[in-house]
């Protein structure tokens, strides 16, 4: 017999300017949402510092017809009606996680459809780990994850994830000489195995792989070590770690080595 979802509030979508500028009503909501097997998908103001969460490009709309949202924010350069797309305007192009925070609410309510019996946990890995990578490879502090892909997010299997990270690098002696020993992590539910590049100068055209085969999985710690040998020509080394998965998809993770 199938299972029909019946929940009053399975998925929570919330915008706010920043967790301090919230409301009492907004942090109770939140809580109680929190307390319960519910997920929460929230919507962050961007920050100028380092790290924080960003939009990343822009979002297409819907919105009230001829609403132009844009036109009083201060402090930017915005001439009023320049947002409008299409031919008859009736689209609004806009940045933004308000903007984020729906779409991925309307992405996780397709997989409570699919399958009632997801976790919160679950879901957030899964949003993770089928998101479409986008700049710098693997994960960093600008795009995160990646672009939320609602299609992947749906095919995978709960359970699904991918990890690739290099956390930092060490000299150290092997075979009577010095070498980098790279520390990092290498996981994946179905983990086929991993191998180390690398690439002169900060975005390399050829890279040349220096550790063939890790086994892992490995969290936090050695990778393997280089020869210095390999490092010479060249002031910048970029170091890549590619992870991959028994279903073919693969995670990377870049970590910028300065000599000298």
């Amino acid at each position: 017999m199938k299972k029909i979802l019946i929940c009053t509030a399975c998925v929570v979508a919330l915008s706010s300017a920043s967790a301090l500028a919230r409301t009492t009503t907004e942090k109770d909501a939140t809580a109680r949402a929190a307390a319960k097997p519910e997920l929460i998908v929230q919507a962050r103001q961007s920050a100028p510092q380092p790290g924080a969460g960003r939009a990343a490009a822009d979002v297409l709309s819907l919105r009230g017809r001829y609403t132009d949202t844009m036109r009083d924010i201060p402090g930017i350069e915005y001439r009023p009606g320049e947002a409008y797309v299409g031919a008859d305007k009736r689209y609004y192009r806009a940045s933004g996680t308000s903007f984020s925070a729906p779409i991925v609410t309307g992405i996780v309510s397709l997989m409570l459809s699919k399958n009632p019996d997801l976790k919160p946990d679950e879901i957030k890995e899964l949003l993770r780990h089928t998101a479409r990578d986008v700049g710098v490879p693997g994960v960093d502090q600008h795009t995160g994850y990646g672009v939320v892909d609602a299609a992947a997010a749906l095919r995978a299997k709960p359970g699904f994830f991918i990890r690739s990270a290099i956390d930092r690098v060490n000299v150290v002696r092997r075979d009577g000489g010095p070498a980098v020993e790279i520390i990092g992590t290498v996981e994946a539910d179905r983990l086929a195995g991993a191998s180390v590049f690398i690439g002169a100068s900060e975005d390399p055209k050829k890279w040349k792989k220096v550790i063939a085969s890790i086994k892992g999985p490995v969290k936090a710690g050695v990778l393997g070590a280089v020869k210095a040998a390999h490092f010479k020509g060249a002031t910048v080394w970029m170091i890549r770690l590619v992870v991959r998965h028994k279903n073919g998809k693969t995670q990377q993770a870049r970590f910028r080595l300065a000599l000298g």
